[in-house]
């Protein structure tokens, strides 16, 4: 009987996960220890690494944070691009409240709607663990690149 194949970890990824990764790119060389840039980078190289779940919200949101922080809207459209080309888009549904901040709550409805296995943010606080439900789970980047390259 072959090996039972493991299915792909399914992650929404907070906005400022995404920034701190985008960032690391203006470094020369870019620092890839950092596990921000770590995820990105091992999602475009691997696309077996993990499914990068998004919502047309989260990717609007994606968007007006790099364009405000001045990133080269070049590299603004390279991560749009990227992100419908390799990521999942989820049609989201209104799940209610789950976060303190209401901006964070498309990134949960994101994660329900696409059978999320984890949001992963360094902003725990605004991310409490939903209530009554196993996943999405929420944790840290470098928790994330742990579960994804043990």
């Amino acid at each position: 009987m072959p090996p039972r194949r493991r299915r792909k970890l399914r992650l929404v990824i907070d906005t400022n996960v995404l920034v701190r990764g985008v960032r690391a790119f203006r470094q020369q060389p870019p620092e890839p220890l950092t596990p921000e840039l770590r995820l990105i980078l091992g999602w475009i190289e691997d696309e077996d690494s993990f499914e990068w779940l998004f919502s047309e919200t989260i990717l609007d949101e994606y968007r007006e944070v790099l364009r405000r922080l001045r990133v080269p809207p070049s590299v603004v459209g390279r991560v749009v691009n990227l992100m419908r080309q390799g990521g999942t888009l989820v049609e989201i549904h209104e799940h209610g409240s789950f976060s303190p901040d209401a901006d964070d709550d498309p990134f949960y409805h994101c994660a329900l709607d696409g059978d999320g296995d984890f949001i992963v943010t360094d902003n725990t606080r605004d991310f409490p663990p939903p209530e009554n439900r196993k996943r999405p789970k929420i944790i840290t980047p470098v928790e994330a690149v742990k579960q994804i390259y043990k």
